[in-house]
């Protein structure tokens, strides 16, 4: 239940999880989730990539036996209420699926241990991402980031037996309306209980 009306958008959330969890350990195979009037048209948008998402498991290490998800996870019919554009759903949902994805390999990356996701294998990922999605990738490496005189990366790396990599990625969409740069910090060690990748 939402509880009495109207429902905020974090308690759709939580119901929406509960819901999709519930079903899922049943059935893997297809949902149906349909939507009254009390979740108007903008909060549904807004839930779509948590349904994406509502099914996400790190499961690399699991035996295949054990493994819940099977190939193309679950998928769900979604009968939106009544009045909703229907177009302009759809262009959400695909928008909501891209998202989920790049959200899941991100998990699976903060997921994985550093044992087994070093800087170098880090950038491997960034490469193979970068050609599924059309990103230009250039990594460099100790010799090249000593050049550049990033003391502070190496720094912080000076403590590790495994080599720094950093990692450029370049997205130039044709018909681009502006610039936008983003710097992060990949940590792939355990630095005081938490692996930021």
């Amino acid at each position: 239940g939402l509880g009495r009306a109207p429902a905020s958008l974090a308690r759709l959330r939580r119901a929406l999880r509960r819901a999709v969890g519930e079903s899922a350990a049943r059935s893997r195979s297809r949902l149906l989730l349909a939507f009254g009037a009390g979740v108007d048209e903008s909060s549904l948008r807004a839930l779509l990539p948590h349904l994406a998402l509502a099914d996400y498991a790190f499961e690399r290490y699991k035996s295949p036996e054990k493994k819940v998800r099977h190939d193309g996870a679950t998928s769900a019919v979604v009968v939106p209420p009544e009045g909703t554009d229907v177009e302009a759903l759809s262009e959400a949902a695909r928008e909501a699926e891209v998202v989920a994805s790049a959200v899941s390999w991100a998990r699976d990356l903060g997921n994985t241990p550093a044992n087994d996701l070093g800087p170098a294998e880090l950038a491997r990922e960034a490469v193979r991402a970068g050609r599924r999605d059309g990103l230009a990738v250039e990594v460099l490496d100790k010799r090249q980031i000593a050049a550049e005189k990033m003391g502070g990366l190496l720094g912080v790396n000076a403590g590790s037996v495994r080599p720094p990599a950093f990692v450029i990625c370049d997205y130039r969409p044709r018909n681009a309306r502006g610039t936008a740069v983003l710097v992060g910090k990949g940590i792939t060690f355990d630095s005081g209980g938490i692996s930021i990748k």
